[in-house]
C-alpha cells in the first residue's frame, strides 16, 4: 500500500510571473490558468508516506518523501541519538545505576579489625597496672555477605531496567516530536500554496468585477476564501514554531541554530497478526523487565534478611605487660550474640510484604500493558484504515470531482466561486489526510515504543 498525499503546488511552475489580463470569465487564458493551477493541485506529492505496520515491535515508522528529496536533515535515529545524550534524567537514571554498584561493592566487602589500649589495675602497690594492646574483630559468616551482594546485584538490574525504560520514553517523546515536526511542516507548506492560489483568484475575481464581467459577489467570496488561507497560514506558521521549539528542547538544540529533519526514509507494508505482536510485545517490554527485576530485588532482599537472622561472631584479643609482675599477659575471648528478643523478624515481615508487593506490581503492569495495547491497537488500525480511505476513495474523489468541476467551468456550466469552493475542499481534504497521518504515526511510534512517556519524568 503506497499512501501519498497530494500537494497544491507544482515547483517548477512560475506563479509569480503570472500576471491579470483583460478576459472574460472564460476566455482561453483563464481556462488555462485555472486548468494549470488545479492540474497542480491535483496531481504533485508532497511526498509524506503512511507508515506501514510493522510485523515486529518495536520499530519506527517511516517518512518517505517526494517533494525535495535534496533536504539535507538529521534523520529520526539521529534526533534520538541526540535527545537521549542531552536528556538529563538520562544521566540521572545512570548515576542512580552506578550507585547502586556502589552498594553491590560495600555489600561484598569484611568488616575492619579494631585495635585499642587497654589500662587496667592501676594505682595503689600495683603502681601502672597492666598496660596493653587489644585486637577485635567481628566475623559476618560468607553466607550473609553473599545474601547482601546478592540483593544489592538484584537492584543494580532493577536499575539498569529503569535507565532502559527512561531512554525508550525518550526515543518515544523525540520521534513524536520529529513526526509533529514533520507534519506542521508539511500543513505550512499547504497553506502557503493555498494563499497564493487564493490571492491570484482574488485579484482575477476583482478585476472581472471591475470590468463589469462578474457579479461583485464572485469578488467579495474569493476575499473571503483568501482572507481564510491567510489565517490558516497564520495557524499553520505558529503550529510549526511550537513543533519546532518543543523538538529543539528535547535535543538540547542550540536555539540560534535551524534545525532540519530528514523526512525521506524507506518502509516496507507488512501485515500484523495482533495477538503474535501482543505476546512478543509482552515479552519485550522494559516496563515489563523492569518490574521483574524489581521483584527480583525484593526477592534477594527477603533472602538477605532471612540471611540476618543468623549470629555473627565476634573474636577478641590482647598483650599486655603487666608492671607489678614484671610479666607479659596475654588474653582472647569469643562473643555471640543471644537472640532472644530481635531475630530481624520485623526485617524479614517486610521484605515479605515487599515481595508480595512487588509480585502483584508486575500483575498490574502486565493487565495495564495489555489493556494498553489493545487501545492503542483499536486507534492505530482506525487511523490505518482512515488513511487508506484517504487515499483510495476520499482524494481520488475530490480530484475527479475538481477535474469535472474545471470542464463545466471551461463550458460556461459552473462559476468561478463553484470551483474555488471545490478547490477549497481539496485542500481541507489534504489536511484532514495530514491529521489522519499524524494520528498513524503517533498509534504507531506508542506501540513500538511499548507506550512510554515522559522524557523529562523523574526516573523511577
Amino acid at each position: 500500500m503506497f499512501l501519498a498525499v497530494l500537494a497544491f503546488y507544482n515547483p517548477g511552475h512560475a506563479w509569480g510571473q503570472w500576471q491579470p489580463q483583460t478576459y472574460s470569465p472564460h476566455n482561453q487564458q483563464n481556462i488555462q490558468y485555472i486548468a494549470q493551477a488545479n492540474t497542480n493541485i491535483a496531481q504533485n506529492s508532497i511526498g509524506i508516506q503512511a507508515p506501514a505496520p510493522q510485523n515486529s515491535l518495536p520499530g519506527t515508522v517511516a517518512l518517505p518523501s517526494a517533494r525535495n528529496k535534496s533536504r539535507q536533515g538529521l534523520t529520526i535515529e539521529q534526533v534520538c541519538e541526540l535527545a537521549i545524550q542531552n536528556n538529563p534524567s538520562v544521566e540521572q537514571a545512570t548515576r542512580l545505576m552506578e550507585a547502586h554498584y556502589g552498594s553491590w561493592v560495600q555489600a561484598g566487602l569484611k568488616n575492619n579489625p579494631m585495635v585499642g589500649y587497654l589500662a587496667d589495675d592501676m594505682g595503689g602497690s600495683n603502681g601502672a597496672g597492666r598496660q596493653g594492646v587489644t585486637f577485635s574483630q567481628e566475623h559476618v559468616s560468607r553466607a550473609k555477605r553473599d545474601a547482601r551482594q546478592g540483593a544489592a546485584s538484584a537492584e543494580y538490574q532493577a536499575a539498569q531496567r529503569m535507565l532502559m525504560v527512561q531512554r525508550q520514553k525518550v526515543i518515544n517523546d523525540a520521534t513524536l516530536a520529529a513526526y509533529r515536526l514533520l507534519i506542521a511542516r508539511e500543513k505550512e507548506y499547504l497553506s502557503r500554496e493555498l494563499l497564493k492560489i487564493s490571492q491570484n483568484a482574488a485579484s482575477a475575481a476583482n478585476e472581472l468585477s471591475q470590468a463589469r464581467e462578474t457579479p461583485k459577489t464572485d469578488s467579495l467570496q474569493a476575499k473571503i476564501e483568501m482572507n481564510r488561507a491567510q489565517i490558516a497560514l497564520n495557524d499553520a506558521v505558529i503550529e510549526h514554531e511550537a513543533a519546532a521549539r518543543a523538538l529543539a528542547v528535547l535535543m538540547g538544540w542550540p536555539e540560534d541554530m535551524p534545525l532540519e529533519i530528514e523526512d525521506h526514509l524507506d518502509h516496507s507494508p507488512l501485515e500484523i497478526d495482533e495477538i503474535a505482536v501482543l505476546r512478543q510485545w509482552l515479552a519485550d517490554s522494559p516496563q515489563l523487565r523492569q518490574a521483574r527485576a524489581e521483584w527480583e530485588a525484593a526477592r534477594a532482599r527477603l533472602r538477605s534478611e532471612q540471611k540476618e537472622a543468623g549470629m555473627n561472631v565476634s573474636a577478641e584479643g590482647g598483650v599486655y605487660y603487666n608492671t607489678y609482675e614484671k610479666q607479659t599477659e596475654f588474653s582472647a575471648g569469643v562473643a555471640v550474640p543471644l537472640r532472644f528478643n530481635n531475630r530481624n523478624q520485623g526485617n524479614i515481615m517486610k521484605a515479605q510484604s515487599e515481595m508480595t508487593a512487588a509480585a502483584r506490581n508486575m500483575e498490574r503492569v502486565e493487565k495495564a500493558l495489555t489493556a494498553g495495547f489493545y487501545q492503542q491497537f483499536a486507534e492505530y488500525k482506525t487511523a490505518d484504515q482512515r488513511v487508506a480511505l484517504y487515499q483510495e476513495s476520499v482524494l481520488p474523489d475530490v480530484e475527479e470531482s475538481l477535474q469535472l468541476m474545471m470542464q463545466s467551468y471551461q463550458h460556461g456550466q459552473s462559476s468561478y466561486v463553484e470551483l474555488m469552493n471545490v478547490q477549497r475542499t481539496l485542500f481541507q481534504v489534504k489536511m484532514e489526510y495530514l491529521d489522519n497521518l499524524a494520528l498513524l504515526m503517533a498509534s504507531n511510534t506508542k506501540i513500538a515504543g511499548y507506550l512510554l512517556e515522559g522524557a523529562f519524568d523523574r526516573p523511577e
